[in-house]
Order: structure tokens, then sequence, then C-alpha cells
């Protein structure tokens, strides 16, 4: 019957949405209304008065019920009028401003009318269904992008999430909350963050989650840790240091741990100890589950006390939910403390349809066992039925805590499965990749090494065919200068000398002409046999000196660098030998002289600077080349087949040759030649 008679006053006042022009409220609301909400005309609301009003509404905390039923009725009238709205922005801060006030107003509906009966008698309050309609409309009617306040989305989702807890959707409910959550953090909003996680707190507190709800509140406090102390974050500071408290409250009363009840009345010293006009409400409210300890630990004038203190604070516990609570702790207290009349008048006035306490368990069985005492067994049947509708319902919840709470740790290990394969999957790429990386590493130094030695192999051979083709070319030059001596000597001593025999013919001939004519003819022959014979002394003479030691010279400045080339060696060569002309044997004694020891210096000194000098000295031809290297000992000159080959060749000239360290370090060999065997000055114009 129940079920029928609220799906009827739902139907009724969806058929009143659009009837709105004659909207009005009543003149006593009209007159109570702060003059910036009130309408210009009270019998002919318009939509943005509307929007005002249903949206400033909660902040008049001392209306009267009558007032709350006329807002009420304007919501459910007006609801629908968001499509005559012109812009979308109208549209969107209407619709949102709807769901906020059904938000709010679903839960004084649900305080009013809630019966220990079996869960599925208890309807939800209408506000709560329409409530998750328009949630719905402006999920779907208005995209991120149009949506101009960014605390809108989290909000809707979190409306959507209690319109889903009035009807017992708890996992629906508990997925929403999580949405508002994420839309939250990924827009840094820090209010909406912190109340999607105490709401996420109170849902697990419902749920008997008292881990889960404890861990939410927490992160609800830590999120606002760093704001500044304005009257909301303290608001919200003291409601999650009371949710806290009514967790473990609940905890205590379900484990009976003493340990929780240091944790609640150090939290009920924390909420004390804010300004009594943020905390008014919630200290009256933890005076009350500080009374439901005491009565549950048999304290009952304590408890009494604590009723006392939060009545004193915060008369209007009705507003809260509360006052049923304080009835109930005050009657059975009393009756328990002896003071049965006074706590008889008091349970008359109990209706356990509004009583919240955990506690209620106890007091039932309570009230059952002095039903049976004063023989009162209809009372008693009633209060046992309540206590097994209060246990069943208690169970169910409990129930659906543990599916969330299970369906929470499987996708958390889900996640981490997940996070697992993805680890190990990219330490394989990573592994992969190291591998790829170090082989390419190693290709690449190969590739340079190769290179490297392919250059300087390079430039090695580069060396040594320029080397070889100077010294090839050296030997060019030293064979045709053979050669040319070898064509002027022959010149010379053949061609030359039959020349003169056959002139010294002519003349006798010429002088033993018997007619002037045969004796003119005779010396002119003799005259071309003269300018020839002197034509070739002239060449051959030209062709024996034309390359002397000059030349020579040369040679052996051309041979120093070759032999030196890629080095990096300072050289110094000074040679003059004042006209000296060398003979055959000492240049070829020379030029070994100093390849052997070039050679040497190069693979053994270690050196920087080399100093070439060649010169005449009185009667003698002096060679000495020196360095800065590390020097050589007697010993290694006696193992040096080279230097003891040149040595010979130097004894065999009459020459000498000396090997001797220099100061600070290095090494010289002199060698000296007698002028006369090494060859000799020229004439000015020597005859052959």
């Amino acid at each position: 019957m129940r079920l029928i008679l609220c799906i009827l006053r739902i139907i009724v006042l969806l058929l009143f949405v659009p009837v709105v022009s004659s909207a009005q409220i009543s003149t006593g609301l009209y007159r109570d209304l702060p003059d910036s909400l009130k309408p210009a005309d009270r019998l002919h609301l318009k939509i943005p008065e509307v929007n005002k009003i249903l949206k400033h509404w909660f902040k008049n905390a001392g209306w009267k019920a009558s007032y709350y039923d006329e807002a009420d009725s304007l919501c459910f009238r007006y609801a629908g009028s968001y499509r005559r709205l012109r812009t979308v922005r109208e549209q969107c801060d209407f619709v949102h401003t709807i769901c906020g006030y059904l938000y709010f107003s679903s839960e004084r509906a649900m305080e009013v009318d809630e019966s220990l009966v079996e869960e599925d008698e208890i309807l939800p309050p209408a506000q709560a269904t329409m409530g998750l309609r328009y949630c719905e409309v402006f999920i779907n009617n208005f995209p991120e992008k149009s949506i101009f306040n960014e605390h809108f989305l989290p909000n809707i989702f979190l409306y959507k999430a209690h319109f889903l807890m009035a009807q017992r959707k708890h996992k629906e409910a508990y997925y929403a909350l999580l949405q508002s959550k994420e839309i939250a953090a990924g827009k840094a909003i820090t209010s909406s963050i912190s109340i999607a996680f105490s709401s996420l707190g109170y849902l697990s507190e419902t749920l008997g989650l008292p881990e889960m709800a404890i861990r939410n509140y927490d992160e609800a406090l830590k999120v606002i840790r760093n704001e500044p102390a304005a009257a909301w974050i303290i608001g919200q500071r003291i409601y999650c240091l009371y949710g806290k408290q009514r967790t473990f409250f609940f905890d205590y009363v379900k484990t009976n741990n003493p340990v929780l009840v240091d944790s609640i009345q150090r939290l009920h010293k924390s909420i004390g100890s804010f300004p009594r006009q943020y905390n008014g409400a919630m200290e009256a409210e933890s005076h009350v589950a500080l009374a439901g300890v005491r009565y549950y630990q048999g304290r009952y004038a304590q408890s009494i006390a604590h009723v006392d203190s939060a009545i004193a604070i915060y008369p209007n516990l009705q507003l809260r939910g509360l006052l049923q609570d304080a009835i109930a702790y005050r009657a059975l207290g009393s009756i328990h403390s002896r003071h049965v009349k006074e706590g008889r008048k008091l349970l008359k006035q109990l209706n356990f349809s509004k009583v919240r306490s955990p506690v209620i368990g106890r007091m039932l069985e309570d009230l059952y066992s002095l039903s049976v005492l004063d023989g009162d067994y209809k009372a008693a049947s009633n209060y046992q039925r309540y206590l097994l509708t209060y246990v069943k319902r208690k169970a169910r919840l409990e129930l659906r805590g543990r599916s969330i709470e299970l369906e929470q740790i499987y996708r958390v290990r889900e996640q981490e499965n997940r996070i697992s394969k993805l680890q190990a999957l990219q330490y394989r790429n990573m592994g992969i990749a190291v591998m790829v990386v170090l082989m390419l590493i190693i290709v690449s130094v190969t590739i340079y090494y190769r290179y490297r030695i392919g250059k300087v192999s390079s430039r090695k051979l580069i060396a040594q065919v320029e080397r070889m083709t100077e010294l090839q070319a050296m030997q060019i030059e030293e064979a045709r200068e053979f050669e040319r001596k070898r064509l002027a000597q022959d010149l010379h001593d053949d061609f030359s000398a039959s020349i003169a025999a056959s002139i010294s013919y002519l003349q006798i001939k010429a002088n033993q002409a018997v007619t002037e004519d045969a004796k003119l003819r005779a010396l002119t022959v003799l005259n071309m046999l003269k300018e020839s014979y002197d034509r070739v002394r002239q060449r051959s003479y030209m062709m024996y000196w034309e390359d002397q030691t000059a030349g020579f010279l040369k040679r052996i400045e051309a041979m120093v660098h070759i032999l030196f080339f890629g080095t990096n060696m300072e050289i110094s060569l000074v040679s003059d030998l004042g006209g000296f002309e060398l003979n055959a044997d000492s240049k070829a004694t020379i030029l070994l002289i100093l390849k052997e020891s070039i050679t040497n210096i190069i693979r053994h000194a270690n050196a920087t600077q080399v100093e070439i000098t060649f010169f005449v000295d009185m009667n003698t031809l002096i060679l000495e080349i020196s360095d800065n290297g590390r020097g050589v000992g007697n010993r290694q000159y006696r193992k040096s087949l080279g230097l003891l080959s040149l040595k010979k060749r130097m004894e065999a000239l009459g020459g000498s040759l000396s090997i001797g360290s220099q100061y600070p370090s290095g090494t010289v060999i002199a060698c000296t030649f007698p002028l006369a065997a090494c060859g000799s000055f020229p004439a000015e114009h020597p005859g052959l």
C-alpha cells in the first residue's frame, strides 16, 4: 500500500512540472526570505528567481517545516523547465541547482520516514528518485566543455552517489564516488577531492568496513591539510574527525575492543578544540557517541550526562537526526539506574524508526527483557521483531560491504598483476634495448677501431710508399749520376783520345801534302776535328761535374725529411763543405751512417729534437748526429750490428765513429773522415 502511495505521489509531482505560471510562495516564506532572494512577484515566480531560492535555501537552517515543503514543491514544479532557459550556461547552472537541492532535501526526507521494517518495504524518498534522474540529465546533456564551473561535474557524481545510497544501491554509489574523486583530481579541485573521500568514508562506515572508512577519512583530512583555515575547511575537518569517531564507535560496538574507546575520547577532545561557532552541532553529536559508549559499558549515569551535554550545546538535536538516540540513552539509562518511572515516561516518546545508534541491538535486547519482566508480551514480540529486522539489515549491509571490499581487492590484485606484467615487459624490452645498444656500441667501436687502424695503416702505407718512392728516386738519380759520369769518362778516355789521335795524324798529313789544295782540305778537316774535340771535352766536363757534392747535400736533406716524416720530431740540418767534392765511397758511407742513425733514433731514442751537422774542419770531414732521447749504453752499442758495420766502413776510409751521451739526456754520434780519403777541392776549370 505504501509503495502504491509513493508512486502516485511521484506521478502527481511530475505532472505538475510544466505548470509554471501558477507557481507561488506563501506570504510567510516571502516575508522570511532575505532581500537578496525575494522574487519580484511572489504569485508568479520566474525560473532565475526559483534558481536563486533553491541554490541558497540550505543557508536558512531556521526555516519552518512548511517552508521546506514549499521549497520541495518549487523544485518539483520547476525542475523540468530548464529547457526554457535560453543559454546552455543557464540550463547547466539550473540543473546543477536542482540536483544540489534534491541532495540536501533527500537527506532530510530520509530522517522522516524510515522504520525498522524489512528493507524491501522501505521506500526511497521521492527527492532521491528525482535527483538521480536529473543527475543523468546533467551528465547526458552537458558535455564537459560546456560546463562553465569546474566544481559542477564532481558535485553531480557526488549527488548521484548519495541518491544511489538512498535507494540501497551501494555498489553503484561507490563507483560514482570514485568517478567524482577522479574528476576532481584531474582538475586539482582540493575541496571536491576531500568531499569525495569523506563520502567514501561514510559509505564504508555504513557497510561495516571500518578500516576502509578510517583510511578515506584520513585521506580527506590529508587533502585539505595545507588549505587556509576558512569556515568551510574547518567544518570539513570537524566532519572528518567526527566520521572517524563514529566509525570507531561502530567498530567498538562490534568488537568490544577497549583500545577504540581511547581513540573515541581523543577525537572528542580534538572536535572540542575548535571554536563552538564551527563545531557546535558536531560536538553535540560527539557527546551522543560517547553516551553510546558509556551505555554499552553499563555506565548509565555517564551516558545520561553526555546526553545532557549534547542538548546543552545544541538543543535542536532533531535537526541532526539524533534526538531519538538521546531519548533512548536517557530512557534506558534511567531505567537501569532505577529511575524506572522517569524512564518509562521517556519510552513513550521513543520512535525506533529514527534511532541510528549502533547500540540499538543492545537497547532492543534490554527492552525485550524489561517487557518480559513486565508481562507485556506483545511489546516484547514487537521488540524481538525489530531486533531481528535490525540484525538482518545489518548483516545485509555488511555482506554488501564485504562484496565491495572483495571486489576492490580483486581490482587491486588485477591492477598489481597488470603492473607486474607491464614491468616484466618493460624489463624485457629494456634488456633487449640494452643488448641492442651494447651491440651497436660494440659494432660502432669495432668499425671505428678498424677505421682508425685502417687510417693509421693507410698513413703508414702512404708514408712507406712515399719513402720508397723517394728512395727509388734517389736510387734512380744515383744511377743517372753514375751513368752520366761513366759516359763522361768514356767520352774523355775513349772518344776524346781517338779524336786527339786523329788530329795528330791529320796534322802530319797536312804537313806532308804535295799540293796547296790537298793541304787546305787537310787543314779544314783538322780544324773541324779540333772544334769537335773541344766540344767533347767541355761536354764531358759538364756531365761529370753537374751534380756533385751540392746535389748530394740536397739528396741528404730530402732523405732526412723523408725518414723523419710523421714522427713529430724537431729536425735541425746544417751542412757546409766549402766546395769540397766527395768521392763515391765517402758518399755511400755517409748515407749509410745517416740512415742507420736516424732509424735507431726513431725506434729507440724516444726523442723530440734531432740535430745533424756536416762540415769541414781543417783537414777533416765531420758528421755529427745528436738527439735529446734516453741515450744509448755501451752494452746496446756492442749489440748493434748496424753500428758495428758502419764503424768498419769508417775504419776502411781511415776515419772513426764514436757514440756518447750529452747533457742532460740524449745521444751523440760523431763521424770523422780524413779529407785525403774522401775527395778533393776542384780546380777553377779543371782539365780532363
